[in-house]
Order: C-alpha cells, then sequence, then structure tokens
C-alpha cells in the first residue's frame, strides 16, 4: 500500500514537472499566478476580496475507468470579487492520479492520470457576525486526460492521452480562522469526455476536497 501511495505522489508530480506535461501544466500555473499577481496590489483595498486556498482529496469517476475511478486529488483554487460584482470571479487546477499493480497480467502496472483546470464564477454568501461563508459556482472545464500501462518484464510503456473541453458545477464553504486564514471544504462536479486506447470515456468527476488558504 504505501509501495503504491509513493507511486500516485510521483506519478502527480512526475507529470507537473515532468517534460510530457510540463508545459502544459505550466501554462496552467502561470495562468492562475498571473490572475493572482494582478489582483493582490487592489485586493489590499477595502474593494477588493480574494481568496487563495489550497485542494487536497479524491476524485471519484465514471465506472469507464474501473480499477482508476477514485483517485488522489491536488490543486489550487483562487477566486476575486470587486465590492460592486454580484459574483466572484474564480479559476482552479486541480490534478488526480491512481496507480494500480497486476503482476498476474501481461500489463504489470497501469497509470490513470487527469488534469482540469476550471474558468468560472463563484457565489460566496455572507453571514453577518459569521466566520463561515458558504459558496456555489460553475463554468468552464479544460480537461486532460492519460492512461499509461507498462507491460510485464520490459520497459516498454503505452500511453495515450486526450484533451477536451467541458463544464464544471460545485459548491463549499470557507471558515475564516483568522482575519487570514482560512480552512473549508470544496465539492464540485465536472462533466467531459475523452477517447483513450479507441475508448469513449467520462473523464469528469466528482471532487470532495478539504481546503486551506488564505483571504484579502
Amino acid at each position: 500500500m504505501k509501495n503504491l501511495t509513493y507511486k500516485i505522489f510521483g506519478k502527480i508530480f512526475g507529470k507537473i514537472f515532468g517534460k510530457t506535461f510540463g508545459k502544459t501544466f505550466g501554462k496552467k500555473i502561470l495562468l492562475v499566478v498571473t490572475c493572482i499577481m494582478l489582483v493582490i496590489p487592489t485586493a489590499q483595498a477595502k474593494n477588493f476580496s480574494a481568496n487563495l486556498v489550497g485542494v487536497i482529496g479524491n476524485k471519484f469517476l465514471d465506472n469507464d475507468w474501473q480499477e482508476f475511478d477514485s483517485q488522489f486529488a491536488l490543486g489550487a483554487s483562487f477566486d476575486f470579487k470587486y465590492r460592486d460584482w454580484p459574483f466572484s470571479l474564480a479559476i482552479a487546477t486541480i490534478v488526480s492520479a491512481d496507480v494500480e499493480s497486476n503482476n498476474s497480467s501481461f500489463v504489470e502496472e497501469e497509470a490513470g492520470f487527469t488534469s482540469e483546470t476550471h474558468l468560472g464564477i463563484r457565489k460566496i454568501l455572507t453571514i453577518s457576525g459569521s466566520p463561515i461563508e458558504p459558496y456555489i459556482g460553475g463554468g468552464l472545464a479544460l480537461v486532460m486526460a492519460e492512461l499509461d500501462r507498462r507491460i510485464n518484464s520490459s520497459f516498454f510503456v503505452s500511453t495515450d492521452d486526450d484533451f477536451t473541453v467541458g463544464f464544471w458545477v460545485g459548491g463549499g464553504l470557507y471558515w475564516h480562522v483568522t482575519k487570514r486564514l482560512s480552512v473549508g471544504f470544496d465539492i464540485r462536479y465536472s462533466d467531459a469526455e475523452v477517447t483513450l486506447f479507441g475508448t469513449d470515456m467520462e473523464t469528469g468527476g466528482l471532487y470532495t476536497n478539504t481546503t486551506v488558504g488564505v483571504h484579502w
């Protein structure tokens, strides 16, 4: 079990920083960082508010993914709002992965991987006198999925990946422990379809995440 856990983390960070997916993921991170850098100088003013949180949890996929239908998920979410706006603008990037070993098959090891960037709007509800702020939102989902198969007793790896566009909806809450620190949870559902190894697969899923971050 511990060995598989290491493999899952290795899969996620390998895809983030590796040659195969590094450039694509780098562009997403650059987009998130650019948004943050544009907002932070003005977020100090009372006219703006913003939340930047890390998310960690699970992604539950359709049965098309078989043994990979439950994946470890890791990412970041950012939203910001001008005082007079009815909604906040929101962006999130979440990656998920699972690794399975099967020594009884000619396929010794398989790995499933997805990456989603969510763009959209979020309605944050303020409760007078309460540190808790529930929210709901939705928007566009940019989704990438990949399957890797390592053949038994060889270094040959068969890989297929695909990219598609779908949608996401979700909700959760921020609990502002201090003026700047917040914790909470985030539940979201995405819908998108990719084709891997000639098979159409539903690559969206249900995310159940815990969050921790900062608030301006």
